[in-house]
């Protein structure tokens, strides 16, 4: 298996649908084995409906469900641990980053790099719709907080752009170390890539903020610096360095 593409999932049914769509035509054209693995973190809407109808008759798409809500982090630990190709990219529901995107990262993925990461912070990224002023300002508040925190990281200009590709050979140790199921897991990830000497690789990336936002800013801002507290104990205390 060439690919695999993880969607975490939760209350999508306004976007899945298309999305799924997109996502399957454009691989199916590609021409190389892949599969889509839709990741439901315990939704109350139709998402599982929908994804089920989609899937109809497609042998490369595959619904994983959590019973109920565990958080982003969780959904794409679920579908990592669960897939089958030689890479895996994980992308937004809402396609936020096209698709169209993969093949710049395809290429770096196969030359030699272990994470190939999307950021909306450098030269050539293109920010087709901003999202409103208080997410952009706690959002860089956010990436001066991690690298306080983690200097290691001090490179990293974007942790939360949803579109992301791994190189399985190495990457599937990161998941199993992971140990944070909601925002923070990002961070988390690339900290232990970097401990693990790992080569991350930016590309920028084409963005719109295509979301009607499900995220209560307040109780995000404060979970999110409770989640870098315990990444930093579990730094301190060498958790990520185990065999």
């Amino acid at each position: 298996m060439e690919i695999s593409i993880i969607i975490p999932s939760y209350n999508e049914e306004k976007r899945i649908g298309k999305s799924l769509e997109k996502i399957w035509k454009y691989f199916k054209n590609k021409g190389f084995p892949f599969e889509i693995i839709v990741v439901d973190d315990g939704s109350t809407d139709k998402t599982v409906e929908i994804v089920e109808k989609f899937k109809e008759g497609k042998k490369e798409i595959r619904i994983l469900k959590h019973d109920k809500n565990k958080g982003k982090g969780a959904a794409v630990r679920t579908g990592v641990i669960n897939s089958k190709g030689n890479l895996i990219l994980f992308t937004d529901a809402d396609l936020s980053t096209p698709i169209e995107e993969f093949e710049k990262f395809y290429k770096y993925g196969k030359s030699g790099f272990d994470i190939v990461i999307g950021t909306r912070r450098i030269k050539n990224a293109e920010i087709k719709k901003k999202q409103p002023f208080l997410r952009r300002f706690f959002g860089t508040g956010f990436i001066y907080l991690v690298k306080i925190f983690f200097p290691s990281l001090s490179k990293i200009t974007d942790f939360t752009c949803g579109f992301k590709l791994f190189n399985v050979e190495k990457n599937k140790k990161i998941f199993k170390l992971q140990k944070i199921d909601r925002w923070g897991f990002d961070v988390e990830i690339l900290l232990i890539a970097t401990i693990l000497h790992l080569k991350i690789l930016q590309v920028p990336v084409v963005w719109s903020d295509l979301r009607k936002s499900k995220v209560n800013l307040k109780k995000d801002i404060i979970r999110s610096f409770f989640d870098l507290i315990r990444i930093k104990k579990f730094e301190l205390i060498g958790y990520y360095k185990n065999e």
